[in-house]
């Protein structure tokens, strides 16, 4: 561990304020305790007999810090031991003595505790520490410590005052000002570091040292509680959709009195397996695919808000549930389409809402911000705190797309944290890199959010000070200035910065990362010679080495035949390098990860040359990347010479395995199919693009092409060749390269005749670009054909596809981009081993 010597300032700051304490003390007063005086002390800890273990545990914190710092071991007794009946005294935790010594006036502090408040007094020598016994006292001795100069900056850096410690007279109570308080950082999950800092990242369940484990189980639950297995019994448990009942990753049937009665069950027999917890989740899937059966949509109706029927369910599931554990809650998302709050329907008092504003600009306090999202933001939340008094948040503080781009949210996150405070919010879960060490600013990020959690009212700017001075050392000064630079880039009203926002020069121009680099050249120089600073400089330095790497990769084309990088000016090799340098820090991903491939492996093929396989006739060239998921990254017109696949840029999270024709298993992120090397089959103009990928799942797509013509014809499935059932769907999703603003949509109708359709979901977006999802499906599917209509660029296509098979088409644009995509959704199936999904599907163009 380090220690800290002091600068002149503080120096000078010191020496007025011991000419202040010798004018106290000349006085006559009494006002400074010297705990160890230059490596002695006459102080002992006592212990009652009632101690916990965290009170326990919290007298040996006390009692190796001291030491650590200052040499000297003050021992741990009992009440009853000799040393405790006279002398000096740090009493931790509540006992007959202890409270005996609490000054008039302050015995009501015993009875207000709750599990995490405290309090510190002195009475003449003594020191008295008393809080709630499930962390209160633990979290106290903390607080008495760090009234001596500790700190625990990270898990190896805490600073340690020297050799004489001494405290004023102290009469100090407090709490924390919110219940639940996590930072969802990796750094931040150390269980020593996590007490010590007060928050409830770290420990487990059967870890009394240290309080167990406040956590939340779970999050998007309804598969756990109410499992898809019981489609084949029970259908009316699952949504009605366009007619049917449907299973899959859906909603349920929230209206069925049955289905309650099974999520109880299971809800219950849950907190059986999980003592240890307080908090689980009821959380609803992560997609809209809400019921439309009457019962249900009468509750939609009503309460003028999906978030209705959830609430509606939840309140039910919870009278059941309270009877079993009357001191458990449960926990529902108001989130995305169910964020905006019922009309009139209150939570039942075990219910907690999570609100998890993910369509929020992280750049400006939601207070203050101009996007449209953090204006309904605000309206959702005041409308849920007219409610209920009982609301958590899942506040979202990374680009999780670019793990080491640095984000610029500190000033957003930091008053945001007092203005939920201010609204009623009770717990916040800020969810950052939790899925791999060492991002660069992850520690700071971390102590900075414990700090703020258990007092959202500190001098924020003061405390990174305070921390990138201890850990930084002589190198802080010019780091600070880069973490400056930084967070200007977010200062206009007008740049948003999203959790998905890509890694782009617009947002990046070289004289920024330029100067960054200066920046951090000049404090590993001034870290020379202190090995603690050097290696935290060379940690945050791993920001700048990415975004060198990241924004100079270039975009992928076919050229000579070959499908590689332009404008790229990074080596492989350098990627090699980079990984290299994150791997010193334990670093496991650099992105979010949902899919086969790994970023690692992508990020390297930004910068290679791959090979083609591809098929042509009179009037088209099919060129697809067998490395990159098999997909199609080529379309090209032999008369025209336009490309009509749109194949994406390194804005996508999972670029080059994003952009061009892919065949997934899934709606969303976590799904299949994106990446995994295909072996390929080609049989004049027919090409056959084969891949396993690790779940046994074996995707086929046949591409063939007429002698003549513009139509390409699709033989696509998703084979299960595991030994167990798997439930899952086959989507093909083809985008094309036009302008969104100059084109249209039109759908087969029931007559025969193509119309403009009607959308059954509008899909509201929240990333930096102008997206827009229009789903048709039920009665809005179209007959079998849709097609787009470039008018300006004087082209057509038409998407032909078996209406038996396809549950749901998805018309997805990106003005800002210039990409439209048609996307074919089958219905999720269990598929048997050795089954498969199968559809026939073609896209034809004609050109005026």
């Amino acid at each position: 561990m380090r220690s800290f010597s002091m600068n002149r300032q503080h120096l000078t700051l010191c020496i007025a304020a011991l000419i202040t304490l010798i004018g106290i003390v000349g006085c006559g007063g009494n006002a400074m305790l010297k705990i160890v005086n230059n490596g002695t002390s006459d102080y002992t800890i006592v212990l009652s007999g009632s101690a916990s273990p965290t009170e326990e545990h919290a007298a040996e914190e006390l009692q190796t810090f001291i030491e650590q710092s200052s040499g000297a071991k003050l021992p741990i007794v009992g009440e009853d031991n000799d040393l405790a009946k006279s002398g000096k005294r740090i009493f931790v935790g509540s006992g007959d003595m202890a409270d005996s010594l609490i000054p008039e006036g302050k015995e009501a502090d015993l009875k207000s505790f709750g599990d995490e408040g405290y309090a510190i007094h002195t009475a003449g020598d003594d020191v008295i520490i008393v809080g709630g016994k499930l962390r209160g006292t633990m979290y106290g001795v903390y607080g008495f410590l760090e009234e001596m100069g500790f700190r625990w900056y990270t898990k190896e850096i805490t600073k340690l005052p020297g050799k004489t410690l001494s405290v004023s007279a102290l009469d100090i109570v407090d709490a924390p000002k919110f219940m639940y308080r996590v930072p969802g950082i990796t750094e931040a999950y150390n269980p020593d570091w996590a007490a010590r800092n007060r928050i409830h990242s770290g420990g487990t369940p059967e870890d009394l040292a240290r309080g167990g484990k406040m956590d939340i189980m779970g999050s998007h639950t309804f598969d756990k509680l109410m499992p898809p297995e019981l489609f084949n019994e029970h259908p009316e448990y699952f949504p009605l959709i366009g007619g049917k009942r449907v299973t899959g990753y859906v909603q349920r049937c929230l209206s069925n009195p049955e289905l309650v009665k099974v999520a109880a069950e299971n809800m219950i027999k849950w907190m059986d397996d999980e003592p240890g917890y307080k908090f689980f989740s009821l959380g609803q899937n992560d997609v809209e695919k809400l019921c439309e059966c009457p019962e249900c949509h009468a509750i939609l109706d009503e309460q003028e808000a999906p978030s209705g029927i959830f609430v509606h369910f939840a309140n039910q599931v919870a009278e059941i549930v309270e009877k079993a554990y009357p001191d458990n809650h449960m926990i529902i998302f108001a989130y995305t389409f169910s964020e905006k709050p019922p009309k009139s329907i209150r939570p039942h008092d075990r219910v907690i809402i999570r609100m998890a504003p993910i369509r929020l600009c992280f750049g400006h306090p939601f207070t203050e911000c101009t996007s449209v999202h953090a204006q309904k933001y605000r309206e959702h939340l005041d409308g849920w705190a007219k409610l209920t008094d009982k609301i958590f948040v899942w506040h979202y503080c990374t680009d999780f797309p670019n793990y080491f781009m640095p984000f610029p949210d500190f000033n957003e996150f930091t008053k945001d944290t007092v203005n939920y405070y201010e609204r009623g919010v009770k717990g916040i879960y800020f969810q950052g890199t939790y899925t791999t060490e060492a991002s660069a600013d992850g520690e700071l990020r971390a102590w900075l959010m414990a700090q703020l959690l258990w007092d959202p009212y500190q001098d924020s700017d003061a405390l990174i000070n305070e921390w990138m001075q201890a850990v930084y050392g002589a190198a802080w000064e010019p780091l600070r200035a880069s973490f400056d630079l930084v967070q200007t880039l977010t200062e206009p009203a007008d740049k948003h910065i999203f959790i998905y926002t890509p890694c782009t020069k617009d947002l990046w121009p070289d004289h920024i990362v330029a100067s960054m680099d200066s920046l951090h050249t000049l404090a590993t120089e001034l870290a020379k010679g202190d090995p603690i600073a050097s290696k935290a400089v060379k940690k945050n330095r791993l920001t700048v080495e990415y975004l060198k790497r990241v924004l100079n990769t270039g975009k992928l084309e076919v050229v000579d035949g070959k499908y590689q990088p332009v404008g790229c000016t990074v080596a492989p090799e350098e990627i090699d390098e980079f990984i290299e340098m994150i791997g010193e820090f334990g670093a496991e991903a650099l992105r979010e990860e949902g899919m086969d491939g790994s970023f690692y492996k992508q990020f390297r093929q930004r910068t290679m040359v791959h090979e083609l396989a591809s098929i042509e006739n009179d009037d088209l060239r099919i060129d697809t990347v067998p490395a990159l998921g098999g997909r199609i990254v080529q379309i090209l017109d032999k008369k025209t010479g336009r490309n009509y696949c749109h194949t994406g840029n390194t804005y996508y999270n999972y670029y080059p395995v994003y952009g061009g024709y892919d065949e997934i298993t899934a709606w969303g992120w976590d799904c299949s199919g994106y990446s995994n090397e295909n072996t390929t089959k080609i049989e004049g103009r027919k090409l056959t693009l084969s891949a396993k990928n690790p779940e046994g799942l074996v995707f086929t797509k046949v591409i063939s092409l007429p002698a003549k013509g513009r139509k390409i014809s699709f033989n696509s499935s998703i084979k299960n060749e595991a030994d167990e059932s798997q439930t899952y769907r086959l989507i093909s999703r083809m985008p094309f390269e036009v302008a969104a603003k100059d084109s249209r949509l039109e759908a087969k109708m029931k007559n025969g005749t193509f119309a403009e359709p009607t959308p059954t979901e509008d899909l509201d977006f929240f990333w930096p670009y102008d997206l827009q999802e229009l789903r048709f499906d039920g009665a809005n599917k179209p007959a079998g054909a849709w097609k787009l209509i470039a008018e300006k660029d004087g082209w057509s296509v038409v998407s032909t596809f078996d209406a038996k098979v396809v549950e749901s088409c998805v018309w997805h644009t990106c003005k800002a981009l210039d990409m439209v995509r048609f996307d074919l959704h089958t219905a999720d199936k269990e598929v048997k081993p050795g089954s498969k999904i199968q559809f026939n599907h073609s896209y034809e163009f004609f050109v005026d």
